[in-house]
């Protein structure tokens, strides 16, 4: 005898793809990590789980698992992200928060942390113009959930107080004797800093436009970044740039 068992689950819907001849499979991102369901003929136009199955689209559903298959079977759209999915600088800046949720989902220690901190950074982006800046900050604090966070207390080379110049190979800051050709001047190594640190709470239009103002040579430091670190460049955010230089 099969046992099914039946759940209900808030989330994030952050891939889709076909399943078979009229379904779907779904992946969604919750505050315990990513799973997989398959949405019975969720390519039907008059489907009522169609809405249910859309990338970008905050759920609560109702799953049904058994051993060989976990179907979505009914839920509503808490929020669909208009604002954002109409806009197509905003929809590539939430598709690239997405996909640094699919990459390093294996490297966070607190899961429920970094799906509140999507959730609330695709708020943000809801409601700015900055959307740049929101996905640069993004990126910039996530740093601390992947452990890779940059050491601005101390030279990253010889230990002194005195560090004021970003420099990515190292991780941090260096100080005056210790910074080379690749370091970053103080000033640009404070705004990065200020990313860094600063309160999901407190960030205003204000800060996100002094970000958008500086955003080419931020965009330089996270690409940098990421890609010394990890080995890894986000598509979507270079996809961006691109559309952003051809505008």
């Amino acid at each position: 005898m099969i046992t099914i068992q039946k759940q209900k689950i808030q989330g994030l819907i952050i891939n889709n793809t076909s399943y078979k001849e009229d379904s779907l499979k779904v992946t969604i991102l919750t505050k315990n990590g990513l799973f997989d369901y398959i949405v019975k003929a969720g390519k039907r136009i008059n489907s009522k789980l169609r809405p249910l199955a859309q990338e970008l689209t905050f759920v609560e559903i109702v799953t049904t698992s058994n051993k060989t298959l976990n179907t979505l079977t009914e839920g509503v759209v808490l929020e669909n992200y208009t604002l954002i999915k109409e806009d197509t600088n905003k929809l590539l800046s939430a598709l690239a928060i997405i996909e640094y949720g699919k990459v390093f989902i294996n490297s966070f220690n607190d899961v429920e942390h970094v799906y509140n901190f999507i959730l609330e950074m695709l708020n943000i982006l809801k409601k700015t113009n900055y959307y740049h800046a929101g996905l640069l900050i993004f990126e910039t604090k996530l740093l601390y959930a992947v452990g890779t966070g940059p050491n601005f207390s101390t030279c990253c080379k010889c230990g002194s107080n005195d560090a004021y110049y970003l420099d990515v190979t190292l991780g941090g800051a260096v100080c005056k004797n210790c910074l080379t050709n690749t370091s970053y001047n103080q000033e640009i190594t404070k705004l990065f800093s200020l990313m860094y640190f600063i309160k999901l709470k407190n960030i205003n239009e204000d800060f996100l436009q002094l970000i958008d103002n500086y955003s080419s040579i931020l965009y330089q430091i996270t690409k940098e970044y990421y890609a010394t670190h990890f080995d890894y460049v986000n598509k979507n955010h270079d996809l961006l740039i691109e559309i952003s230089k051809d505008n």
